[in-house]
């Protein structure tokens, strides 16, 4: 100890020893008080709308890709082994042809332009008669838009 200073007396250091023990105490139950709020903090950072009850919504851009509950039947897609299956082919001459002409197509149409002059086109229909006879070819209904 330094010249002229004398120790100081027992109660002092006793009371400083009681006040640092209670500063000690309080410390500690703070720390324990952050502890327990970082492990709820880590608790909420690994929730995700999958393992919570918070909304899809609020999984933001880099969600994961949904995954499909759908187990594979080692099928191929379309239809199956042995089925013959059929294609309807558009016929080259219908046999009848089906004008559409817009709603406007009237009094009310526009001065120098009719439904003749806009050039109507006609396309053929995929639909095949079921009366066709076997062997002939097959017939259809061609449909113009104006």
């Amino acid at each position: 100890m330094p010249a002229g200073h004398e120790p100081p007396p027992y109660e002092v250091l006793a009371a400083l020893v009681v006040s640092l023990r209670g500063e000690l105490a309080d410390a500690l139950a703070e720390l324990g008080r952050a502890g327990q709020r970082i492990a709820e903090l880590e608790a909420r950072l690994r929730q995700s709308p999958r393992n919570s009850s918070r909304p899809p919504s609020g999984e933001g851009p880099g969600k994961p890709a949904p995954k499909s509950l759908r187990r594979r039947t080692g099928r191929r897609p379309g239809g199956q082994d042995g089925h013959a299956g059929s294609t309807l082919a558009r016929v080259a001459k219908p046999d009848r042809k089906v004008r559409h002409e817009p709603a406007g197509a009237g009094p009310g149409w526009p001065a120098g332009r009719s439904p003749e002059s806009s050039g109507g086109r006609y396309s053929t229909c995929r639909r095949a008669s079921s009366a066709t006879p076997a062997g002939s070819p097959p017939s259809g209904t061609g449909f113009g838009v104006i």
